[in-house]
């Protein structure tokens, strides 16, 4: 092969490449962000609209069934599903596999905004929302602290979340708890219907005072002055001081009235939708969301070190407590699988010294292997790919697949070497003489893997990566051993003659009493490695035995193996799961209670679970 010829006369090239490939994949592999799993893009988009107020009745007839008319004719559109509860309309659609979501949700927001003007004046502006597991909190925090719920608010408001905000890969900081502000305009019926005005009316006078409004400017000489009309409220008496014109009617002359004569108003606390718990007390919780291409390593390591740099800004005894940190997890799965990987390798290297008998043809296999790995990572960051579960495991698997072509290079390269041979043509001869065999077990391999990346549904995006990450480290692999592995060998590896010459020195050595450690280390290795062989050749009798008795009863043979698959399907198949359990170390308790208000259900229920793990 013209390839293991040119690595082997020109070993400063090969080698220089290689570091190229090392370099430039341990770039790659700090680049790339760590997660969990790979990302899933899942064919769904969600509809929610509230329109606080409505029976289910009304959010079907008045929210749902228009946008179900109007979205019905996107492309590639699979099933609309929809719900009307009180005040909340949800409308989801799944679309079909391969469809390019940011641009589906940008056609359904285009749609929704076309009849947006003959939906309810009422409702909130409808939300679309695309179905992303990167898109869910990774890290809750709560505020402890010596503050009422309503300082402990605004502190959350104005000063935490515009901290935690600007940090990097952020995508959305929420806050939940605490007291929020609320002016409350209790209006009286009796006095309503004494005047003759409607509510919409006090809706509308309260909006038309409460704004800011531009008035043009103003030119005296050589200034220009800015007009603009104040009339943001910043008082609750000043809403009440707010006029409503009453139009004359017969029996009564044209007028005004405040909103102070017809209604009660108060500055009081917004009455909650939420209630936010850490440790049995009332807190202000912050959850924080990433970006779906952020690593959520280090944005979690980015909100802890700010969380830090904020303790010299919270007043005395306020302390931000971390709740929830994904980050953790993720670190630790990681963490687990590069383990194996190391000792995968290392296993690998062992036993590949145990049977070649020779520390230099084992050094090659430990160099081949990570070489292998660490080149893998520039193809795969630049296809997107992420450090997750499935690509470690990946590269942990094919471990097995890596070794087997240096073995078998190593081995045939040692059998020319037998030949008489000088290392450097044994090389050459040893890789040409099985290369054309070489390329056909890794296309076999590569042919196995690769369609994997391209099974339909969830599952084949979640094995995505697995798929391409096993058929690229495969590749490199095969390249390995076609230039770095046979250069090695014709180096490093003795001929016969060497061999037989040392051994000779040796043995002089020992029987003088001039012998080094190493003498008596090869020695003692020397021994061991022969009754190695000698249970090696036994194992070979033994098996020399069981072959004839197969060959001889091939129907039995046939039998036996048949059943002994029926048996692994059959316990492979039930409890079967594509995803399999893992414990985050968390307890979830959902509760649904139908017509009590939030703070009913925490002291009726939530309190009683609460106090029964003991918080």
């Amino acid at each position: 092969m013209w390839l293991t010829d040119v690595s082997i006369r020109r070993p400063i090239f090969i080698i220089m490449f290689v570091l190229a490939l090392i370099v430039m994949g341990f770039q790659s592999r700090s680049r790339m962000p760590a997660e969990l799993n790979p990302r899933i893009d899942f064919p769904y988009i969600t509809i929610l609209t509230t329109y606080p107020g409505a029976g289910p009745n009304e959010m079907e007839t008045l929210v749902t069934e228009p946008i179900e008319k109007a979205v019905m004719s996107i492309g590639n559109l699979r099933n609309v599903t929809s719900s009307s509860q009180d005040g909340v309309s949800t409308v989801v659609m799944e679309f079909e596999l391969g469809t390019n979501l940011d641009a589906a949700a940008a056609d359904v927001r285009d749609k929704v905004s076309a009849i947006r003007r003959n939906l309810p004046e009422g409702i909130d502006e409808p939300s679309i929302l695309k179905l992303d597991i990167a898109s869910e909190p990774i890290m809750t925090i709560g505020l402890a602290g010596p503050l009422s719920p309503k300082e402990m608010r605004i502190l959350a408001d104005e000063v935490i979340t515009d901290r935690l905000a600007k940090i990097g890969g952020v995508a959305a900081v929420n806050v939940v708890g605490g007291e929020e502000r609320e002016i409350n305009v209790a209006v009286d019926k009796q006095r309503l219907d004494a005047y003759g005005i409607g509510l919409d009316k006090i809706v509308q006078a309260i909006k038309a005072a409460n704004l800011n409004v531009p008035a043009g400017s103003i030119k005296e000489g050589a200034r220009d002055y800015s007009v603009r009309t104040v009339g943001e409220f910043v008082s609750a008496d000043e809403i009440g001081n707010v006029r409503i014109y009453l139009p004359a009617t017969a029996g009564r002359t044209a007028s005004t009235v405040r909103i102070a004569d017809i209604a009660t108003i108060t500055d009081t606390i917004k009455e909650p939708d939420q209630l936010s718990r850490l440790n049995g007390k009332p807190s202000v919780t912050i959850t924080i969301q990433k970006q779906s291409d952020a690593n959520t390593v280090d944005v979690a390591q980015g909100i802890k070190d700010e969380l830090k740099a904020l303790e010299s800004v919270l007043p005395e005894g306020v302390k931000p407590i971390i709740a929830k940190d994904d980050s953790v997890f993720v670190k630790d799965s990681l963490h687990d699988v590069n383990k194996s990987l190391f000792e995968g390798i290392l296993l690998v290297v062992v036993i590949v010294f145990l049977f070649l008998h020779t520390a230099r043809a084992t050094f090659i296999v430990a160099i081949a292997i990570p070489t292998s790995i660490i080149a893998t990572f520039l193809p795969i960051s630049a296809f997107g790919f992420t450090l997750n579960t499935m690509t470690l495991l990946a590269l942990s698997l094919v471990v097995g697949i890596l070794v087997d072509d240096s073995i078998v290079v190593l081995e045939n390269i040692e059998r020319h070497l037998r030949m008489r041979k000088q290392p450097r043509q044994a090389a050459i001869d040893g890789r040409s003489e099985i290369g054309l065999a070489a390329i056909t077990i890794t296309a076999v391999d590569i042919v196995v893997f690769v369609p994997i990346a391209f099974m339909g549904g969830i599952v084949g995006q979640f094995f995505r990566q697995f798929g391409i990450t096993v058929a690229v480290a495969t590749a490199f692999s095969l390249f390995v051993s076609f230039t770095l592995t046979p250069m090695l060998a014709s180096r490093w590896m003795k001929s016969e003659e060497e061999k037989e010459r040392d051994e000779e020195e040796q043995k002089l050595r020992l029987a003088t009493g001039t012998a080094t450690l190493k003498d008596r280390v090869d020695a003692l290795t020397g021994r061991v490695f022969g009754a190695m062989e000698r249970f090696l050749k036994g194992l070979d009798r033994r098996y020399r035995g069981v072959l004839e008795w197969a060959l001889t009863n091939r129907f039995l043979t046939l039998v036996i193996g048949f059943v002994s698959l029926l048996v692994v399907f059959a316990m492979a198949m039930p409890g079967s799961a594509v995803f399999g359990h893992v414990s985050l170390g968390r307890m979830v308790v959902a509760m649904l209670a139908i017509g009590l208000s939030v703070a009913a259900t925490y002291h009726s229920r939530s309190k009683k679970i609460a106090l029964g793990f003991g918080v």
